[in-house]
Protein backbone atom coordinates (compact mmCIF):
# COMPACT_ATOMS: atom_id res chain seq x y z
CA UNK A 1 0.00 0.00 0.00
CA UNK A 2 2.64 2.52 1.05
CA UNK A 3 4.64 1.48 -2.39
CA UNK A 4 1.30 3.00 -4.42
CA UNK A 5 1.32 6.02 -2.59
CA UNK A 6 4.86 6.81 -3.24
CA UNK A 7 3.59 5.64 -6.95
CA UNK A 8 0.99 8.46 -6.61
CA UNK A 9 2.78 11.10 -5.32
CA UNK A 10 5.51 11.14 -8.26
CA UNK A 11 3.32 10.68 -10.58
CA UNK A 12 1.37 14.10 -9.36
CA UNK A 13 5.04 15.53 -8.98
CA UNK A 14 5.79 14.85 -12.53
CA UNK A 15 2.30 15.92 -13.36
CA UNK A 16 2.78 19.05 -12.27
CA UNK A 17 6.63 19.92 -13.89
CA UNK A 18 5.01 20.86 -17.49
CA UNK A 19 2.73 23.18 -15.96
CA UNK A 20 5.16 24.81 -14.40
CA UNK A 21 7.87 25.12 -16.93
CA UNK A 22 5.10 26.02 -19.75
CA UNK A 23 4.62 29.63 -17.80
CA UNK A 24 8.75 29.89 -18.09
CA UNK A 25 8.83 28.51 -21.73
CA UNK A 26 6.01 30.75 -23.08
CA UNK A 27 7.82 33.83 -21.97
CA UNK A 28 11.26 32.78 -22.88
CA UNK A 29 9.86 32.00 -26.31
CA UNK A 30 8.26 34.88 -26.90
CA UNK A 31 12.02 36.74 -25.81
CA UNK A 32 13.38 38.39 -29.09
CA UNK A 33 12.19 40.21 -32.43
CA UNK A 34 9.47 39.09 -34.16
CA UNK A 35 8.17 40.17 -38.13
CA UNK A 36 4.84 40.70 -38.89
CA UNK A 37 3.67 37.83 -41.65
CA UNK A 38 1.25 40.13 -43.78
CA UNK A 39 0.30 37.51 -46.16
CA UNK A 40 -0.69 34.62 -43.45
CA UNK A 41 -2.66 37.46 -41.56
CA UNK A 42 -4.73 38.56 -45.02
CA UNK A 43 -5.33 34.63 -45.42
CA UNK A 44 -5.87 34.14 -42.00
CA UNK A 45 -8.80 36.69 -41.37
CA UNK A 46 -12.36 36.29 -40.43
CA UNK A 47 -14.76 36.60 -42.96
CA UNK A 48 -16.25 39.57 -41.65
CA UNK A 49 -12.72 41.40 -42.11
CA UNK A 50 -12.21 39.69 -45.62
CA UNK A 51 -15.15 40.95 -46.60
CA UNK A 52 -14.89 44.55 -45.19
CA UNK A 53 -10.92 44.66 -46.87
CA UNK A 54 -12.47 43.52 -50.33
CA UNK A 55 -14.79 46.19 -50.26
CA UNK A 56 -11.51 48.91 -49.72
CA UNK A 57 -10.21 51.00 -52.42
CA UNK A 58 -6.63 49.75 -53.84
CA UNK A 59 -5.70 53.07 -52.36
CA UNK A 60 -6.82 52.12 -48.77
CA UNK A 61 -5.88 48.69 -49.46
CA UNK A 62 -2.19 49.69 -50.22
CA UNK A 63 -1.64 52.08 -47.36
CA UNK A 64 -2.78 49.32 -45.34
CA UNK A 65 0.06 47.00 -46.59
CA UNK A 66 2.54 49.17 -46.11
CA UNK A 67 1.63 49.79 -42.18
CA UNK A 68 1.76 46.25 -41.62
CA UNK A 69 4.00 44.12 -43.69
CA UNK A 70 7.76 44.00 -42.31
CA UNK A 71 6.43 45.45 -38.80
CA UNK A 72 8.80 44.54 -35.94
CA UNK A 73 7.88 43.82 -32.58
CA UNK A 74 10.47 43.34 -30.01
CA UNK A 75 9.53 41.82 -26.53
CA UNK A 76 12.69 42.15 -24.49
CA UNK A 77 13.20 40.53 -21.01
CA UNK A 78 12.78 43.45 -18.88
CA UNK A 79 8.85 43.65 -20.09
CA UNK A 80 8.93 46.30 -22.09
CA UNK A 81 7.68 45.91 -25.61
CA UNK A 82 9.02 47.38 -28.93
CA UNK A 83 6.80 47.59 -31.95
CA UNK A 84 8.78 49.33 -35.30
CA UNK A 85 6.25 49.94 -38.39
CA UNK A 86 8.18 49.99 -42.03
CA UNK A 87 7.67 53.75 -41.66
CA UNK A 88 10.11 53.54 -38.76
CA UNK A 89 7.64 54.89 -36.25
CA UNK A 90 7.66 53.26 -33.26
CA UNK A 91 5.33 52.06 -29.75
CA UNK A 92 6.70 51.26 -26.56
CA UNK A 93 4.61 49.69 -24.19
CA UNK A 94 4.96 46.93 -21.49
CA UNK A 95 3.74 43.17 -21.92
CA UNK A 96 3.17 40.16 -19.35
CA UNK A 97 1.75 36.95 -19.91
CA UNK A 98 -0.48 34.53 -17.59
CA UNK A 99 -1.08 31.38 -16.70
CA UNK A 100 -4.25 31.10 -19.28
CA UNK A 101 -1.71 31.46 -22.37
CA UNK A 102 -3.09 35.29 -22.50
CA UNK A 103 -0.66 38.33 -23.70
CA UNK A 104 -1.21 41.69 -22.33
CA UNK A 105 0.37 44.79 -24.31
CA UNK A 106 -0.41 48.08 -22.08
CA UNK A 107 0.92 51.00 -23.43
CA UNK A 108 2.31 53.98 -21.20
CA UNK A 109 -1.49 55.65 -20.87
CA UNK A 110 -2.72 52.24 -19.38
CA UNK A 111 -5.03 51.08 -22.27
CA UNK A 112 -4.71 46.99 -21.72
CA UNK A 113 -4.72 45.06 -25.26
CA UNK A 114 -4.99 41.24 -24.46
CA UNK A 115 -4.08 38.64 -27.17
CA UNK A 116 -4.78 34.84 -27.19
CA UNK A 117 -1.26 33.09 -27.84
CA UNK A 118 -2.72 30.27 -30.31
CA UNK A 119 0.71 28.75 -31.03
CA UNK A 120 4.34 29.34 -30.09
CA UNK A 121 7.10 27.26 -31.69
CA UNK A 122 10.87 28.43 -32.00
CA UNK A 123 9.87 30.52 -34.79
CA UNK A 124 6.32 30.93 -35.38
CA UNK A 125 3.84 33.11 -33.32
CA UNK A 126 0.16 33.23 -33.97
CA UNK A 127 -1.26 35.98 -31.61
CA UNK A 128 -5.37 36.64 -31.44
CA UNK A 129 -7.25 39.72 -30.43
CA UNK A 130 -9.48 39.00 -27.12
CA UNK A 131 -12.42 40.96 -27.30
CA UNK A 132 -12.92 42.89 -24.33
CA UNK A 133 -15.37 45.58 -23.22
CA UNK A 134 -14.13 49.13 -25.42
CA UNK A 135 -10.80 47.00 -26.83
CA UNK A 136 -10.81 47.82 -30.83
CA UNK A 137 -11.84 46.08 -33.65
CA UNK A 138 -8.84 44.97 -35.27
CA UNK A 139 -9.06 43.76 -39.04
CA UNK A 140 -6.64 41.11 -38.40
CA UNK A 141 -8.43 38.50 -36.39
CA UNK A 142 -4.82 36.48 -36.08
CA UNK A 143 -1.28 38.24 -36.26
CA UNK A 144 1.02 35.90 -37.85
CA UNK A 145 4.59 36.63 -36.70
CA UNK A 146 8.30 35.04 -37.04
CA UNK A 147 11.04 35.03 -35.24
CA UNK A 148 14.15 36.97 -36.88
Amino acid sequence: MKSHIYIIAFMLVLLSIPQTLSGQTIQEELIGTWTFDYQASLNSMAQKSKTHFNEMNTVRKSKLSSTYKNRKITFNTDGSYVQVLSDGRTTNANWATNTNNNLAITNPNGKTVLFKIKKLETNSLILSQINTTGSMNILFTNWHLTKN
